[in-house]
């Protein structure tokens, strides 16, 4: 009996090497490459990103920002970015099928800094969590219903200053908590922050680990402690 290959890190792949890679998918989009249709779905592990791309295609079953998906295939370079072209790939079940004890919390990173984004995905990703981003207020839409444990978003969002974020996310689903981040320090800005339906807030610049710890508290609001330490 065959089996299943170990899933290898994203930052590992090699051009031309077989791979298989596990992630959460950012983005899908369609395209036009020599004159065919196609599907790009950008997946990410916290170590890097890579692209499925399904020539021939307008849309794929199932691909939706958010989702988990296991990849297989052969990596390439294509415009500059590493592909797997026409993949076979499995989707983990949706978030609302996946609510049984141990199921990794997924967080919601909202944020137009994109050095930022990068540093909070990494360090939640190595450490367990289901991280998935979004550049504005609007692209966030799309993960409504998600099955969110945790919203992470930062104030200074381009589409949507000041406490209009918090206020709108709160608005779309009442239980997922929301964290805040600004660049706004003080008590004021705590307090107005946690007045419009926060549940925690944090002045920017801040270390990685008092993130952490607030991450851990508000995605888990019963009492359950994951590790903080990397793995």
């Amino acid at each position: 009996m065959n089996e299943r290959p170990q899933p290898s890190r994203i930052a590992t792949v090699r051009v031309q090497s077989r791979v298989t890679v596990t992630g959460v998918i950012r983005s899908v989009s369609t395209e036009s490459i020599a004159a065919s249709p196609a599907v790009r779905c950008v997946l990410a592990d916290g170590s890097g990103q890579i692209d499925m791309l399904f020539l021939g295609r307008e849309c794929v079953a199932g691909l939706v920002p958010g989702r988990r998906c296991t990849a297989t295939g052969r990596a390439c370079v294509h415009r500059g970015r590493m592909v797997i072209w026409n993949p076979g790939y499995e989707l983990e079940p949706d978030a609302g099928e996946d609510n049984r004890p141990g199921a990794a919390d997924r967080v919601l990173l909202i944020g137009d800094d994109p050095g930022l984004a990068r540093v909070i995905e990494v360090n939640l990703a190595v450490r367990g969590y289901q991280v998935a981003t979004a550049p504005s207020l609007v692209a966030a839409g799309s993960y409504a219903g998600r099955g969110l444990s945790l919203v992470i978003v930062d104030l200074g969002l381009a589409d949507a200053d000041g406490m209009a974020p918090v206020m709108s996310l709160r608005g779309r689903d009442g239980r997922v908590p929301v964290l805040a981040v600004s660049a706004r320090g003080g008590e004021d800005m705590r307090r107005a922050v946690l007045a419009a339906g926060a549940a925690d807030f944090l002045a920017k610049p801040f270390p990685i680990e008092d993130l952490l710890v607030k991450v851990q508290h508000a995605a888990q609001p019963n009492g359950e402690r994951r590790d903080t330490a990397g793995r």
